[in-house]
């Protein structure tokens, strides 16, 4: 399946039509150099999505605005309503303690990420936005 291209998608209206809530996690920084070609996918999947459906993006969050400010454009540019826009740093954390997790640490023999920083904690890390296609 080729995530950016419209035909692959066209088998699957019947499956939007029953979401409630579409995550798109660092789908599209993977995808940059075709991120023209989406609009004609995203605007399938809002088309068939039901009413009152959020689409939440999770990204990477650039030094230059140009790729958070390009998907933020195309999820209005679908129709979308834009509710939130949240920037992830290195400053932030998670607030919930490890106890939260349960048994994860020892099913899994590590510890999960809590905070957000890149390698040599260099700034910045992710993006996330939040949008709902308003009946």
């Amino acid at each position: 399946m080729n995530v950016i291209e419209k035909g692959s998608y066209e088998d699957y209206g019947w499956f939007f039509a029953e979401q409630d809530i579409f995550v798109l996690n660092y789908l599209l920084s993977e995808n940059q150099v075709e991120l023209g070609d989406f609009a004609d996918t995203l605007n399938l999947i809002v088309n068939r999505a039901k009413d009152n459906a959020y689409f939440v993006v999770i990204d990477r969050l650039e030094n230059n605005p140009t790729f958070q400010n390009s998907v933020s454009a195309q999820l209005a540019g679908a129709g979308l309503s834009v509710l939130s826009e949240r920037e992830f740093h290195r400053t932030n954390t998670v607030a919930d303690p490890e106890t939260d997790l349960g048994d994860y640490l020892t099913r899994f023999n590590r510890r999960p990420r809590r905070w957000f920083r890149t390698f040599n904690h260099r700034e910045p890390t992710a993006f996330s936005i939040v949008a709902q296609k308003k009946p």
